[in-house]
């Protein structure tokens, strides 16, 4: 029930308890408390705990220390932390490990040097679960507890035998953070770099990470590309992201370089974290160095490279969106492989959600008419997308061309037109007088749930956030456009006609496969589906 049973109660019952004569019931009292937490944190409660601090038996004396971390900053008065202080030389290991913890969540506020010099004391004890806590409890404290003392000791667990000890303290060091930053505690992680253990490792890597640019010398970064280099993969993606959080002195080729190296362990993992790495140096520095990496790196004979670059173009987003890098995502769609065709598709998507006219009508004319449709389903669909999100450029497509988009549009089963704005078609056919746009927006305006009506000088369409309003000054081109919309319409509701209609399931999701039915199941999915528009 936790916090819930907090009542007055509770709390008396629990206290009667607490001061009873069966061991028992004190030490699961005691539990009970520390469940309920903050919320059981009265002065009459912990004087009751501090009591069972004192108790000969070494489970209540654990359990009282469990509950008063549980309460956390309301327990943090001067004779609690008293009281752990004593504990943390208990003669049973768990009472000592447990007050650490508990002196590492009373909060901030018991970070000052009385506590702190406790703790690094304990670096004496023999028994290795109480150090190991009392490193947590310093660790907790983050930069609270940087002085030149934690610092030294901390330096000094780097050395200990105990693998969990020496994790422990590059924990420690991260967590305190850029103050830690001197080239003594740098050196030494370094060294925790080449230790035998994978997990100390990994922590040396995070801790040089959360040091940021005070740790960005040339040594560090030497150090992490060699660990980026190793087949543990939790090591090598720390490793990559601490290069990710050093800022623009890690925009060299070497380490560009080793990045897009590292993009081939796609089923290692670390191709993610290389990606999103290259992104972040991006962001830091200069893009050239970067963007001309990669677009060499799409030509790389290793698939796992080319689609990792795909990937790595996404997360440096729209600032790279020019005619050469979309070129080449564009010609990645041609890929043998199909990884690297799907993460060009998944690129080039996420740079028109970000820019949705970033993409060059030329390059998207060039493919729609040389693009081999079959075996690529998914790659044409991306291409029709392309067009049809290419904004003022539309009026630039030849009717031979956008005949091919729709063509390819209502044939493919991948088609998503989520993404296209439909106004957007509206305006390409008033601008340009095209007919071969009519079947394009009649479609997309089903998939979309869009219903058009007809004013006296244009049409209203609705289904958007908010009806939009559409004069259309040349009267033959309203007509047009009405004619058309009333033919779907026809189609739709036609006499046991045979149709093309669209499904629920693939109209709720944005897709488009037609198939070929009778009208009296039209009807019924019209029915059942919001996603079908009405039309005039």
């Amino acid at each position: 029930m936790g916090e819930k049973a907090a009542t007055n109660e509770v709390i008396g019952a629990l206290l009667h308890a607490l001061k009873g004569e069966n061991d028992y019931m004190r030490s699961k009292a005691s539990e009970a408390l520390g469940v309920i937490g903050k919320n059981a944190a009265t002065n009459e409660v912990i004087d009751a705990l501090l009591d069972a601090l004192k108790n000969e038996n070494s489970d209540i004396r654990s359990e009282a220390c469990k509950a008063l971390a549980k309460m956390g900053e309301k327990a943090a008065r001067s004779e609690v932390i008293g009281a752990l202080l004593h504990a943390l030389k208990d003669k049973d290991r768990g009472v000592g490990s447990e007050a650490c913890e508990a002196l590492g969540k009373v909060d901030e506020k018991v970070a000052k040097n009385e506590v702190i010099v406790a703790l690094i004391d304990v670096r004496t004890y023999e028994n290795e679960s109480v150090r190991l806590k009392a490193r947590e409890a310093l660790r907790s404290m983050g930069e609270k507890a940087a002085t030149r003392e934690v610092i030294d000791i901390l330096l000094y667990a780097l050395n200990d035998e105990n693998g969990d000890m020496r994790s422990e303290a590059c924990k420690a060091l991260g967590k305190i953070g850029e103050k830690t930053a001197t080239n003594e505690v740098i050196d030494a992680l370094l060294h925790a770099l080449k230790d035998e253990k994978s997990d100390i490792r990994s922590e040396g890597c995070k801790a040089l990470g959360k040091m940021g640019e005070k740790a960005a010398k040339n040594e560090v970064i030497d150090a992490l590309l060699h660990v980026l280099k190793e087949d543990y993969t939790d090591v090598s993606e720390d490793a990559c992201e601490a290069l990710g959080k050093m800022g623009e002195k890690t925009a060299t080729m070497k380490v560009i370089d080793a990045l897009i190296d590292a993009l081939k362990h796609r089923l290692e993992g670390k191709m993610g974290k290389a990606s999103e790495v290259l992104g972040k140096i991006c962001e830091n520095a200069t893009t050239k160095v970067v963007i001309d990496a990669l677009i060499n790196a799409l030509k790389n004979d290793n698939g796992d490279i080319r689609s990792g670059a795909c990937e790595a173009f996404g997360e440096i987003g729209k600032k790279v969106a020019t005619n050469e890098v979309i070129g080449a995502l564009l010609h990645a769609l041609k890929d043998e492989e199909e990884d690297v065709r799907r993460s060009a598709c998944k690129t080039l998507e996420l740079m028109i959600e970000r820019a949705p006219s970033c993409i060059p009508v030329a390059h998207l004319v060039d493919f729609v008419d040389h693009f081999d449709m079959h075996g690529h389903g998914q790659e044409i669909a991306m291409i029709v997308l392309l067009t049809l999100c290419a904004g003022s450029g539309l009026t630039k497509l030849d009717s031979t061309a956008i005949s091919k988009v729709n063509t390819y549009m209502q044939g493919n089963k991948y088609t998503d037109v989520s993404l296209v704005r439909f106004e957007e078609l509206l305006k390409a056919f008033l601008e340009s007088g095209k007919d071969a746009w009519l079947p394009v927006m009649v479609f997309v305006a089903v998939l979309q749930g869009i219903a058009v009506t007809m004013f006296e000088d244009g049409v209203i369409l609705y289904g958007t956030k908010e009806p939009i309003k559409v004069n259309v000054l040349q009267p033959e081109l309203l007509q047009r456009l009405v004619e058309a919309f009333k033919r779907q319409k026809r189609e739709i509701l036609g006499d046991e006609a045979i149709v093309d209609m669209i499904t629920v399931d693939q109209a709720r999701h944005g897709r488009a496969m037609l198939d070929k039915v009778a009208v009296y199941n039209v009807q019924k999915d019209i029915g059942e589906s919001s996603c079908l528009c009405s039309i005039l």
